[in-house]
């Protein structure tokens, strides 16, 4: 029986480690140009040639701004703008910017035309600001407005190749934004440690934990571990659940609960409605068994006929607990419990002897 069980238990371990493992590496696969990024030197534009120019981290300092070619507006007002600066030698390469440093852009932008038209004080007017993130390659939209542009200036194919079809992002790493970069790889990282305490819980001697105990506690583990290998090989398993007059095992969440029946007072089914935007999208079920100590094990079902299969499991087992739902009861349990206590303590005494326990009725107790 132990065996069967922990075999259990390091079967779902493993599937949930895998699972989640499978979960943090999709995150990271998102993010994974970010990831190789991260592995290269942060690169001076300023300084490289145009051979070395390619996905990685850079600083730049934005001096000469020829152009831009597209923008993104919100309100009518615009935010963003792609330019072309020079980089390299001779070539160009395009930058995204917005906020502060596109408008300094705009006034070097500015500038930059008034020094192509001769003016030599336009010099005086350029202001220089460094930004930094990452180079990524140009796509979608953006290098369709790229190529556009360029082929507006009416260049031969070999002139057009001193456009380089990169892009630099401010604060991103990769292709990603550096707030929303660092987010994902800590969710990743933590869906893998998840994964990773699944399997250990599975694996660990914790998940007999309950019953090991038990057996311990009689004084005699060897005649106890025999009661309840035979409980458990007698007794139907409705749903993850074993119960019998005597004892209650439930094989289900990261351990096996288990203990005498007795210390059962109440179980009722719980439902939690789900929705989003005010518009339902499902419910979950679960039965909560309430215990003499106070405790409370919820044990997650999948649907409603599982739990209400489940509940009257109990209900033909255990005639004499508290069945269902209610608030008195509720109340009962939290200020009083000492009475559920005895309430259930004599009707179970009251019904020993009589006939076979599942076929009595409901049987709610007394207030």
């Amino acid at each position: 029986m132990l065996k069967e069980i922990k075999k259990k238990y390091i079967r779902s371990g493993i599937i949930g480690f895998v699972v989640f493992l499978i979960l943090g590496a999709v995150l990271l696969l998102i993010v994974s140009d970010g990831v190789m990024a991260l592995l290269k030197p942060v690169g001076d534009l300023n300084k490289m040639d145009a051979d070395e120019i390619g996905p990685m981290r850079a600083k730049y300092t934005v001096i000469y701004v020829m152009d831009y070619f597209g923008y993104y507006e919100e309100d009518n007002v615009t935010v963003e703008k792609e330019y072309i600066v020079p980089v390299g030698e001779h070539e160009y390469m395009a930058i995204d910017l917005s906020g502060t440093q596109m408008y300094r852009a705009n006034d070097n932008m500015e500038a930059t035309w008034r020094i192509f038209d001769g003016d030599e004080s336009a010099y005086d007017d350029i202001k220089p600001f460094e930004v930094s993130g990452s180079i990524v390659p140009l796509e979608g939209e953006t290098l369709s407005f790229y190529k556009e542009l360029i082929d507006n200036l009416d260049l031969s194919s070999e002139d057009k190749e001193i456009f380089l079809p990169y892009i630099l992002k401010p604060d991103h790493i990769g292709k990603t934004e550096s707030i929303s970069f660092y987010v994902l790889i800590g969710l990743s990282l933590v869906l893998i440690i998840i994964g990773i305490i699944i399997l250990a819980i599975g694996c660990s001697s914790k998940s007999l934990k309950q019953i090991t105990t038990f057996c311990k506690n009689t004084g005699n583990e060897e005649a106890a571990l025999a009661r309840v290998e035979q409980f458990y090989q007698m007794t139907p398993n409705v749903n993850g659940v074993r119960l019998s007059p005597e004892f209650f095992m439930w094989l289900g969440g990261g351990k096996a609960t288990f203990m005498p029946s007795e210390n059962i007072l109440w179980v009722y089914q719980h439902v939690v409605k789900h929705s989003y935007n005010f518009i339902p999208t499902g419910k979950t079920y679960s039965l909560m068994v309430k215990l003499a100590d106070g405790k409370t094990v919820e044990m997650g079902m999948k649907n409603k006929k599982k739990a209400e299969e489940t509940l009257d499991y109990f209900v033909r087992t255990l005639p004499y607990i508290y069945i269902g739902y209610d608030p008195q009861w509720m109340t009962l349990f939290s200020s009083n419990r000492q009475a559920m206590i005895q309430a259930v303590s004599g009707r179970r005494m009251q019904m020993s002897g009589q006939p076979p326990m599942g076929q009595q009725g409901m049987g709610y107790p007394g207030m």
